[in-house]
């Protein structure tokens, strides 16, 4: 999602169904147990669960294809004798 792109309750677009936006959001929610890097653009596009507009479900739309293209992305650990994972983490 474009961190530039700015939402408002009242854009000018014609607004959604309020139930299919908060039954999306709500899956989306649930995801982000597994997902953290959806956690900005979700939290963000849930604000707008009572005025959803068009272009808020544009956004959870383009969220949708991002976990489709990424869906097979994951870690893997091969096994070995010596194995030491380090783990770096930064706050931001």
């Amino acid at each position: 999602m474009n961190l530039k792109e700015k939402f408002s309750k009242n854009d000018g677009t014609n607004k959604v169904d309020e139930g299919r936006y908060k039954n999306l959001i709500g899956c989306l929610m649930y995801l982000i147990a597994t997902r953290s890097d959806i956690v900005f653009s979700v939290s963000l596009l849930s604000q707008f669960k009572h005025c959803a507009s068009e272009s808020h479900l544009q956004g959870v739309k383009m969220i949708l294809r991002y976990i489709k293209g990424t869906i097979n992305y994951s870690l893997q650990f091969s096994h070995s004798q010596n194995f030491m994972l380090h783990g770096y983490s930064d706050s931001d």
